[in-house]
């Protein structure tokens, strides 16, 4: 929990999936990696519009609306169907394929591919039969690849109703703004930092240290192992709660630390070429504010959970967040 909590911190604010790491082999603070990076020109990156705000507000409102029972239409995209189903394979129903009463929002991709597109046009009391194929990577061997046809009956139709933009539901999604028109600015801020980081992401040249990635790679392997041995079972019984082979697994924690190394080199090749620092004095007093933040007592403590590199970065990116949303 105190991992997650400094982890969400960090990418909230990068609006990236990031993953801390207690120990990073070669510190990030020892490179030069103005040497390694060649960073787009983020001063020009275009700011969101005024159309891209009211897109992403009107995401917000249609998360945190209510569902309402329609009657006299069919299934469409977004809709949350309650459905009956049975997948088969061969003929014979297979175990985890068979559910009552379950809720399903379309368009969630929450079953493999076919299966929500195949109830759009369903008409609530109506049965079909659906003839899919799981993914060749399926975690589970038995299915992957394999044919099977689930048969469905739609029990109810629900739509989204989108909550109300007014001062109190305002009040009741956001920290800082009390009206409709601070809520809209702190929208905007939030997007054209986001927009912003991931042209950086996307447009950036980066050429790592030798050794670099592939030594993020095996300290979150490592990570992955203590868990799993914490819990008393294999690396690949944990991979599997994820719904992953062992192979792909290992594949996702390289990608993962491609990602986070990225992160680290643009972070920090922003603040040498800005010339921002972090002294002992703010490193101390965010870190305070951090530990008290993950639940722990001191920064010490906090350091027993994150490296100190970790940790400075996170400052860092506090500070250039300022130069972004010039």
């Amino acid at each position: 929990m105190k991992k997650r909590i400094l982890a969400v911190l960090l990418a909230s604010m990068l609006s990236v999936s990031m993953v801390a790491c207690s120990n990073n082999v070669k510190e990030a603070s020892d490179i030069k990696w103005s040497k390694y990076v060649t960073l787009v020109d983020y001063n020009s990156i275009e700011k969101p519009t005024d159309e891209q705000v009211e897109k992403e507000i009107q995401s917000v409102l249609q998360s945190k609306g209510t569902l309402q029972e329609v009657t006299g239409r069919a299934v469409q995209e977004g809709d949350t169907v309650n459905i009956d189903y049975e997948g088969k394979k061969d003929g014979v129903a297979f175990e985890g394929g068979t559910a009552q009463g379950y809720d399903l929002k379309i368009g969630s991709n929450s079953f493999i591919d076919g299966f929500e597109d195949g109830l759009i046009g369903a008409n609530i009391g109506e049965t079909r039969d659906l003839n899919l194929t799981f993914p060749e990577n399926y975690g589970n061997a038995d299915l992957a690849g394999k044919a099977v046809v689930f048969t469905v009956k739609v029990n109810s139709i629900k739509e989204t109703k989108p909550a109300e933009l007014n001062d109190e539901f305002v009040q009741s999604v956001s920290q800082t703004s009390k009206t409709v028109d601070e809520y809209k600015a702190e929208v905007k801020k939030k997007l054209e930092l986001t927009l912003d980081w991931q042209d950086i992401l996307n447009n950036s040249q980066i050429e790592f240290p030798k050794g670099y990635v592939e030594q993020q790679e095996k300290e979150l392997k490592k990570g992955h192992e203590e868990t799993a041995k914490a819990n008393d079972i294999s690396l690949e019984d944990y991979a599997s709660q994820y719904g992953y082979t062992l192979e792909q697994f290992e594949e996702q924690i390289a990608m993962q630390a491609e990602s986070l190394a990225k992160q680290t080199a643009l972070v920090r090749a922003i603040c040498e070429k800005e010339g921002i620092k972090v002294s002992d004095e703010e490193y101390q007093e965010k870190g305070k504010e951090y530990a008290e933040q993950a639940g722990v007592e001191s920064v010490k403590d906090l350091e027993k959970e994150y490296s100190h590199d970790y940790i400075e970065e996170v400052i860092m990116f506090e500070k250039i967040q300022d130069i972004l949303l010039k």
